[in-house]
């Protein structure tokens, strides 16, 4: 709404209603001047944002909302909130992560099914003197088509999790759908599992291995049994994601368990001077919830040696007796 600072002149004038010259008439109009002020600032219009239109990316879904420029505004700040497509409630974003653009439009994205809100308000200035405009109303968008996801959960409603992961895998496992892969750097490592080595003979060779929790959702996730310890992967909205994968011999993949939970982990066990076990902890949507690391250095020696190593778990320098007690109880030696 516009908002307008108004100066008000007021005059007490005592005019004659007789003897009147027209030079008295102009001198009181032109006090009474219609013009606005000079320094009258317009207010900032809350934006009108469009609903998300849902696209694919290079790496990603992507969701773009646009709106029609504000007069008077210099840049735009965006409010997120995103939920994963099961969840009931939207999350707000991560504290420092509100967005800012001099453009009309904001693209956001995921590579699985999320839905996203957004609010938009203007603003004008720098600092201090920043001045803002009202918040616009939420507009809504998905990564997904969620009529497509409501016939599909129509279909499943009798399937609990573990029988639908079950038969997602079958599919996965017969090469009826592919297995999603991406690495950090945005590159696309999707597969067929039939399509990987499975010569017996060779060590580069995969086979179908064990169910097991690997991500503490309830469900068990399919091992890959390969070289440099295989890949992990979740069934989950009705795809198949790799979890993770061996990564050489300093990355060799394993799963252990820890204070109640599971980690998948990266260890670094057969080269001289060290030994690391990084420990990543999964949720049920693919996220890392929790990383730390156990670690023990001795560069000067090929074997372990107790007397020389340098031992760590997480940032925390512990003594080579809880190292090794530690070790024990996570990774069994």
């Amino acid at each position: 709404m516009k908002k307008a600072r108004i100066t008000v002149l007021s005059c007490a004038c005592m005019i004659a209603l007789s003897g009147c010259t027209a030079s008295s008439e102009n001198d009181v109009s032109a006090g009474l001047s219609t013009e606005p002020a000079s320094d009258v600032v317009e207010a900032l219009m809350p934006p009108n944002v469009k609903d998300g239109v849902t696209e694919p990316g290079e790496y990603e879904i992507c969701v773009t909302f646009e709106w029609d420029p504000i007069s008077g505004a210099d840049e735009y700040e965006i409010y997120e909130e995103s939920k994963y497509r099961d969840e009931d409630e939207y999350h707000e974003p991560v504290a420092g992560l509100i967005s800012h653009t001099p453009q009309t439009f904001y693209v956001t994205g995921a590579q699985d099914d999320f839905d996203y809100r957004i609010k938009v308000r203007a603003y004008r200035g720098e600092g201090e003197n920043r001045v803002y405009g009202e918040w616009s109303e939420y507009a809504y968008g998905s990564t997904y088509d969620k009529t497509d996801v409501s016939d599909a959960d129509n279909e499943t409603t009798a399937s609990d999790p573990e029988t639908e992961a079950d038969e997602l895998f079958a599919k996965a496992i017969a090469g009826e759908i592919i297995v999603n892969a991406t690495y950090e750097d945005g590159t696309d490592a999707s597969f067929y599992i039939p399509d990987l080595p499975n010569d017996p003979d060779d060590y580069e060779c995969y086979g179908i291995g064990d169910r097991a929790d690997l991500d503490n959702d309830g469900v068990k996730e399919l091992i890959i049994n390969g070289p440099y310890g295989g890949k992990y992967l979740d069934a989950r909205n009705g795809k198949v994601y790799q979890l993770a994968e061996g990564e050489g011999t300093a990355g060799q993949l394993y799963h252990a368990d820890y204070d109640g939970k599971t980690y998948i982990c990266h260890v670094d066990n057969s080269h001289g001077g060290r030994e690391i076990f990084l420990m990543d902890q999964y949720n049920g949507y693919g996220e890392i919830v929790h990383s730390t690391s156990l670690t023990a250095e001795y560069w000067d020696y090929i074997e372990f040696n107790a007397d020389a190593a340098e031992c760590h778990f997480g940032d925390e320098e512990i003594s080579v007796e809880r190292y090794i007690e530690l070790r024990q109880e996570i990774f069994g030696y």
